[in-house]
Parts: structure tokens; sequence; C-alpha cells
């Protein structure tokens, strides 16, 4: 068990999406896309409120040993991002758990993940809550498993034909498949190296 595996990717659409309006007073303002994130959040969006394994996303594709998957959607293929920011980070929350300190922001190839539906213990498969920007082509996680440890990560590509997008942050369900049932291991955070079902998560930026 162990090495990266990636999971489906998505692309701009809006079926089964969550809008999550990031101030009420500003919802629909206009921003230019591709800001830089001082928290932890999804890169390009205002802060919000509240071994590589292949997933199937409705309507993908396969991609190969990649394992990566295409979800339908508006726009062009765009490139994933390199996955070296997650393995050097998974390499670092195995090494240091239980006492991960947070990164200090997330990037294009690495960011807060919103949450993560519970699994049961036989499942072979967790649902990941991956926040993306208004502006993004395509979005996806990552994964990393360990005896103790499932890692999680979430990536974006942004729309390079997108100059002005409105400032929300968008969520959408992607499924990762792992190597063995998810038994007792945690399920960790990897930009905040926090037990994604735990308080902490919930509460840490």
């Amino acid at each position: 068990m162990g090495g990266i595996r990636h999971t489906p990717r998505g692309r701009r659409r809006r079926t089964g999406a969550t809008l999550v309006a990031l101030a009420a007073a500003t919802a629909l303002t206009l921003t230019a896309c591709g800001d830089a994130t001082e928290d932890n959040g999804a890169p390009g969006t205002a802060p919000p409120t509240g071994e590589e394994t292949t997933g199937t996303a409705p309507g993908g594709e396969e991609d190969g040993d990649t394992g990566g998957t295409t979800g339908d959607g508006a726009g062009g293929d765009a490139e994933e991002p390199s996955d070296e920011a997650f393995r050097e980070r998974a390499a670092d929350i195995e090494e240091e758990w239980p006492g991960v300190e947070s990164l200090a922001s997330s990037s294009d190839e690495l960011w807060r993940l919103e949450g993560v539906v519970e699994p049961d213990p036989s499942d072979t498969t967790v649902t990941t809550l991956v926040g993306h920007g208004d502006c993004d082509l395509e979005w996806g996680a990552r994964v990393h498993e360990t005896e103790d440890l499932i890692i999680l990560g979430g990536w974006s590509v942004e729309d390079p034909d997108v100059e002005m997008c409105t400032e929300v942050l968008l969520i959408d369900e992607v499924e990762v498949e792992l190597d063995a049932e998810v038994g007792d291991r945690v399920l960790v955070d990897a930009v905040t190296g926090a037990d994604m079902l735990g308080e902490e998560f919930h509460t840490t930026r």
C-alpha cells in the first residue's frame, strides 16, 4: 500500500454543484480571475464560509496510467497540475503524524478540501468535497494511502479564456477509489494536516 493516486476530474459544470455565497453584499461582485488566496481555501476564490487511485466521475473516462478521469462539461482539455507538492506533503504527514502543522496557504497544485462524506469502515471509496473557483476549468483530488492514514488533497486548473469571474466558491463531490477498505484509518486533509472527521478540521482555515 502506498503511493499517490489521482481521482476524477471535474469541468465547468453546475449540475449537482453547491454554490456558496461568500459575502451577501459581494456575492455577485466581479473580480479578476486567478487571485491568490491568503488562507487555506481554494485558489482564486474568497475565503469560504463554513497511492493514487482511479475514481469514477459521472460521464468521465479514465485517462490511463495517471488514474485521472475527466468529467463532462464546457471548455477544452486542461493539463492536470503537477502532483509533486502533494507527494511531498503526504510524505511529511506520514512521517510527522499526528503532530502535523498546517500549511500557510493553498495553491492550484494543492489546496484544502471542503469536507468529506463520512464513510463506513467497509467502504473502498471516499467522497470528498472539492472546492474550486468560478473561473476554474477543471478540478479534482488526490489520495495517498498508508496503513493508518488516508491523505487527501485537491487541485484545480483555471480557464485561460476567462478574464472575470464571480467571487464565489463552488463545491463538487469527487469520489476517490481506495486500494483497501477504509477500516479504522484516519482521513487527513493534506493542507491542514487535520483529521477531516474531527472538530479541528472544521475550525481550521
